[in-house]
């Protein structure tokens, strides 16, 4: 018998994990597991990405993988790429399979997000200038406060063109 693979849901930088509950919502409906994370750094200054990876594994991954030997898909929006990419060392199904382990990292989903190789970093991915609104403390996110609003939409819009929710953005 096969299962569906743990689908885990982690939203950008300035996201809340609740932002991610409509989508959780109709892949549980359509048999699903899921989990969402939210990134430490939200709300946080001077965190890095490397904290936002010890996090994610130690707090979701590990437990998902190696103590419940679940097989997981990621599901990364924006900023989420980074740390998202940089948590599966180790964790791969094919890595884990290898050593006669169950459980892994099976796949990679990338929303509007950064794909880093090995050592890439915002700057560079970011073709060597940051933008007018990106924050260039690197232990930060890349976002400043003062415009975040501007730059991302809160409200989920129907395929009507209706306004249905506000959606969760932290500030």
């Amino acid at each position: 018998m096969t299962t569906s693979p743990t689908i885990v849901m982690v939203p950008g930088g300035y996201h809340v994990d609740s932002c991610m509950n409509l989508l959780g919502a109709e892949l549980q409906k359509r048999g699903y597991n899921t989990r969402t994370w939210q990134l430490i750094s939200v709300n946080k200054p001077n965190v890095s990405v490397e904290d936002d990876v010890k996090a994610f594994v130690e707090g979701l991954l590990f437990p998902l993988i190696e103590e419940q030997a679940k097989d997981v898909v990621l599901y990364l929006h924006s900023y989420a790429g980074l740390p998202g990419s940089g948590a599966i060392a180790g964790l791969s199904k094919a890595e884990r399979m290898a050593k006669h382990k169950r459980g892994g990292v099976m796949g990679l989903i990338y929303l509007s997000a950064f794909i880093p190789r090995s050592g890439d970093t915002i700057l560079q991915m970011s073709g060597g200038k940051y933008p007018s609104w990106q924050n260039t403390d690197v232990r930060s996110l890349p976002l400043l406060p003062t415009t975040m609003r501007s730059l991302f939409s809160t409200t989920a819009i129907d395929n009507d063109g209706s306004k249905r929710k506000k959606l969760g953005l932290s500030t």
